[in-house]
Parts: C-alpha cells; sequence; structure tokens
C-alpha cells in the first residue's frame, strides 16, 4: 500500500532516487521535440528526485566530485548580472527566470545522470530515438501537409515537426551530433553490410527532417562540425587534410546554392540576408552601455528607440535578437557579462575536450573505456556544433535552444569525470 512512510523511505534511498531521476530525464529527451509539456514538466519533477538524492548520498554524486563548481557561479553571476544591470530589470527578470525550470537544472540533472559508461550510452539512445521520433514526424508532415501530434501545416514550404516552427533542422543536427557515436559503434558491430543499412535506417528520418527544414544556421553547424572532426582525429596534422578539411564544406555548400540556389539559398538571398543588418543593429545596442549592456531581453526595445528605427524595416526593428548569441550577450550584458557568460562555457567545453581527445587518442583502453571516450568525444562536437550555431542562430536564452546546449555540456563534464576514474583505477 501507498502511503507517507513508504514514499519518505523510498526517497531516503539514493539508488531509487537516481533511478526515478534518470527515468525521467530519459523520457525528457525522448519527448524533447513533442511539445512543451516534456520541456517545462519533466525537468523540475526529475529535479526534485535529484535534490532528494544529493540529501540521501550527496558525497558520492558527481556534482560532489564536479572541480568545476567555480565556474557554474560565475555564470549565476552573470545570470544575475544581467537582470540588476538592466534598463527594465523586471522584464529581464521574467526573461532570465523562465529557464530555470526549461534550462538550468537541465545540466544538474544531466551532470547527475551521466554516471558512467552505461548510463551515457542510454541517454545517447533516448536523444538518437527522439531524433528518430521527430524524423519521422517531418516525413509524416511532408506527405500529408500537417503535423502528426499539432496538426501544424507547412512554414512557407518548410517542415516544422513537432516543433511548429522553423527550428526543427538546427534540434535534429545539434541533437543528432552525439548519436552519431552510436552509429560508430553500431557499423563496428555489425560489420560494412548490415552496420551500414541499420546506420541509414537510424539517420535518414532525422537527416530528411534536417534537409527539408531548410534551416542554414543547421547546414552550417553541421559542415563545419564535420571539417572540424575530420581534421582533429588524425593523429598528424597535414596540409592535405587541411585543405579538405576547408575545402569540403565548401564544396557542398557550392552544390547546394548549384542545385538549391533559390530564394534563401541563392547568392543574392545569403547576400542580402538581414542578420547583416541585425549584426549592425547589435553593434549599435552595444555602443550605447559597452561595459554593462542594457540588459537581458532589451535587445529589441533599444533598437526601437534608436534614431535609425524611424526608417529601418518594421520586420527587422521588431526581432526580438539579432540572431547571434555572441553579440546578443554582448549588447545585452556588456564586456562583464560577456566575460561572466562564455568564460565558465568556454572552460567547461575545452576542459570536457581535452580530457575525451586525449582519452580517445590512447592506445592503452578497453573497449568499455574507449566506448565511453569516444561518448564523450562526441557529445563534445555536440557543444561545437552549438557554439557554432550561435554565430547566427537563436536567441541565447530561448529554452529548448539553451537546455539542449546544457544538456550535452552536462553529459560532457560526467562523462569527463567518468574517464578521469577509469584512468586512475
Amino acid at each position: 500500500m501507498f502511503s507517507v512512510d513508504f514514499l519518505r523511505r523510498k526517497l531516503a534511498s539514493p539508488a531509487f532516487c537516481f533511478q526515478a531521476m534518470f527515468v525521467t530525464f530519459c523520457a525528457y529527451l525522448v519527448g524533447f521535440a513533442s511539445g512543451y509539456g516534456f520541456r517545462e514538466a519533466l525537468p523540475p519533477i526529475s529535479f526534485l528526485f535529484l535534490v532528494a538524492y544529493y540529501r540521501a548520498d550527496y558525497a558520492h554524486s558527481n556534482l560532489h566530485a564536479f572541480q568545476g563548481k567555480g565556474y557554474l557561479l560565475l555564470f549565476g553571476l552573470f545570470l544575475i548580472f544581467s537582470v540588476l544591470t538592466s534598463q527594465q530589470p523586471l522584464d529581464s527578470f521574467l526573461h532570465v527566470g523562465r529557464g530555470l525550470n526549461k534550462q538550468f537544472m537541465v545540466f544538474f540533472l544531466a551532470l547527475e545522470c551521466a554516471k558512467g559508461r552505461k548510463e551515457i550510452r542510454l541517454l545517447a539512445w533516448m536523444l538518437l530515438l527522439g531524433c528518430y521520433l521527430e524524423g519521422l514526424a517531418c516525413v509524416h508532415q511532408s506527405l500529408t501537409g500537417h503535423d502528426i501530434i499539432h496538426g501544424d501545416p507547412l512554414l512557407a514550404g518548410r517542415l516544422t515537426g513537432t516543433m511548429a516552427w522553423y527550428w526543427v533542422g538546427s534540434y535534429l543536427v545539434l541533437a543528432g551530433i552525439p548519436c552519431l557515436a552510436l552509429a560508430c559503434e553500431i557499423w563496428r558491430s555489425f560489420g560494412r553490410g548490415i552496420g551500414s543499412f541499420l546506420v541509414l535506417a537510424l539517420l535518414l528520418p532525422p537527416l530528411f527532417g534536417i534537409v527539408f527544414g531548410g534551416s542554414r544556421a543547421s547546414y552550417l553547424a553541421a559542415l563545419t562540425t564535420a571539417a572540424f572532426a575530420f581534421l582533429i582525429t588524425h593523429p598528424k596534422l597535414s596540409r592535405k587534410r587541411l585543405v579538405l578539411s576547408l575545402g569540403l564544406p565548401v564544396l557542398v555548400l557550392i552544390a547546394l546554392l548549384f542545385f538549391c540556389g533559390q530564394g534563401r539559398f541563392s547568392l543574392s538571398g545569403i547576400a542580402h540576408d538581414s542578420r547583416l543588418t541585425l549584426w549592425g543593429y547589435a553593434l549599435e545596442v552595444f555602443a550605447t552601455d559597452p561595459l554593462t549592456g542594457v540588459g537581458a531581453w532589451q535587445y529589441r526595445p533599444v533598437v526601437q528607440s534608436l534614431p535609425f528605427a524611424t526608417t529601418a524595416p518594421a520586420e527587422l526593428i521588431n526581432l526580438s535578437h539579432p540572431h547571434n548569441v555572441y553579440l546578443q550577450v554582448l549588447c545585452e550584458t556588456g564586456v562583464i557579462g560577456s566575460i561572466l557568460c562564455f568564460l565558465p562555457i568556454l572552460a567547461l567545453f575545452v576542459h570536457g575536450g581535452r580530457v575525451a581527445g586525449k582519452m580517445v587518442r590512447s592506445p592503452h583502453l578497453s573497449r568499455q573505456q574507449r566506448q565511453l571516450a569516444r561518448l564523450a568525444f562526441f557529445f563534445w562536437l555536440g557543444c561545437f556544433a552549438y557554439l557554432v550555431h550561435g554565430l547566427v542562430g537563436h536567441d541565447f536564452f530561448r529554452p529548448w535552444y539553451q537546455a539542449l546546449f546544457f544538456t550535452h555540456l552536462g553529459i560532457l563534464q560526467g562523462a569527463t569525470l567518468a574517464l578521469q576514474k577509469n584512468q586512475a583505477s
């Protein structure tokens, strides 16, 4: 029989708390693209089990072993700074605060769920399952003209999947890159014939959503990440490999322009892209207060108050962000805020890449250790893709966008801890 005492006993068990947290977080990853309910309700539920887990056995948690707590404190100071220095503190607080349950909890959940190789591998499978289902939703929308869950139609001829907007392609690229570690594992386990068939069967639906989602930012992130991975995975850097790394993405882009060179994908469409104008707007906003910025979520009202807004196109000055997360953070929080924001992010990213890269190249690893190192490396590539995507991408505080990055970054830190434990043992 269920009772308060039974629940209290269960919550006092570290194993139960971890399992409950892990299951709810896995459900969150699978249903991530399906709707706001998954992205908003599941992280707080999972976080409650995390708090109970810390209370029961914090000494053996990943957070206890994590050496980057100072960087987390810096990022927390950035969030406070972006509100306190704002021209409209209440608006900034509401914009930043909405991410507590949808974004910032996710890092701690991901860090703790990435306990070891089995757990990280399962998290990657959950991401792959989520991408696969979203790819099938894109195929269904393409065939029927509407989304299978929400009934959304195509948007200006582009797929939206279950995400109801253009960013489905960005989601599939950013969530899908860590899953390529599983594709490598399948290919190695089943051989070239069966392995290639299984990999294609798993990846074709997400690729369909990426291609016909029509997100140029996702194409840029995917091509740049592929070229970067090709460059750094060879033990010796040669001029030929460098040329190939730089040349192949360019050739792919030229091919896209040649075969799909209409509208947004034409040379004139790229040359006259509104992002170039928006970046100029962001620099104008930055110039109003270079040191501390104008505050989170204040880019649009400040742009609309500047002299050039009277003659600027209305559709541009009404946009809430400049389609570049770096310029957005720079103009909204100034030089101080940018340092507080990107110093911890880049420090954790570099640390995770250094540990994963060293272990991947090590010749003295067992099969399980190599599998863990490969998983960590691909989650690191997922973080890299986000950082590239941010050059032309979304609002830095957009819930799904930031949550996906913190998922990758948290799992990467958990994998780094697991690798270091294996190395020490």
